[in-house]
């Protein structure tokens, strides 16, 4: 038993029967005086209060069962960035002029996505979900929001891709013209980290590694307005 409930026992205890001692007698030979009944009373009260802890479980529980648990704190349920991406870019709008074009709806739908759930993210500092990242070691999930930087680099590298490809293929159609090729026959030169991903400025499959708790995300999302077909 705790040191305090040690004491408890000895002084409310001790008072009580030091009450009963003085006063009991009065009442036993029928002399009872004004304050004999309230006295004794008291007495029994305060014994009571001081051996309660003795006949209490909660006193008597193991110490470490008595350490408030809360298991959700290490409940993770990892989404990547890859992931949560794609869930919001599933719902993007494309514009008719660019979705009979597969490929090109496919790059405006991701930079779409990335370009708002980063805007979200950014205007939203005390909203947002925490940044998880797997930890290179352990393979575990690990709540580190100073993994942020990174993320929000990778989202704002994809929030471009679309134009940077739109670009890529203007300058090689009208370099064509100029050298008298045929843009479609001529292979486009293209920069390898202006697409989806920049792997020369983060390491490869990076946006596997970091992401969110999935039920963070997805009540951040919802409250954010953004669509998504991410599931729990």
């Amino acid at each position: 038993m705790d040191k305090q409930y040690e004491y408890r026992q000895a002084i409310g205890s001790g008072t009580g029967l030091a009450l009963l001692g003085i006063f009991l007698p009065y009442v036993w030979h029928e002399m009872p005086t004004l304050i004999s009944y309230p006295a004794i009373l008291m007495g029994i009260a305060l014994i009571g209060w001081g051996v309660w802890p003795i006949f209490s479980k909660k006193y008597h529980a193991n110490p470490q069962a008595q350490i408030t648990k809360n298991p959700e704190v290490n409940i993770i349920d990892f989404i990547s960035l890859d992931e949560a991406l794609t869930g919001i870019a599933d719902k993007s709008q494309v514009p008719k002029f660019i979705a009979d074009r597969s490929e090109a709806a496919e790059m405006w739908r991701y930079s779409d996505a990335a370009a708002r759930l980063h805007k979200c993210l950014h205007n939203a500092p005390e909203q947002r979900p925490q940044w998880v990242e797997q930890h290179k070691i352990t393979r575990q999930h690990l709540r580190n929001d100073a993994v942020s930087n990174e993320g929000m680099e990778i989202l704002e590298h994809m929030a471009g891709w679309y134009l940077r490809q739109s670009k890529e293929r203007s300058d090689h159609i009208l370099f064509c013209i100029k050298v008298g090729l045929d843009s479609d026959i001529e292979p486009m030169k293209t920069d390898p980290n202006s697409g989806k991903w920049n792997w020369k400025n983060h390491p490869f499959q990076r946006e596997k590694q970091i992401g969110f708790d999935r039920v963070q995300l997805i009540g951040f999302l919802d409250n954010s307005e953004i669509e998504h077909g991410i599931k729990t």
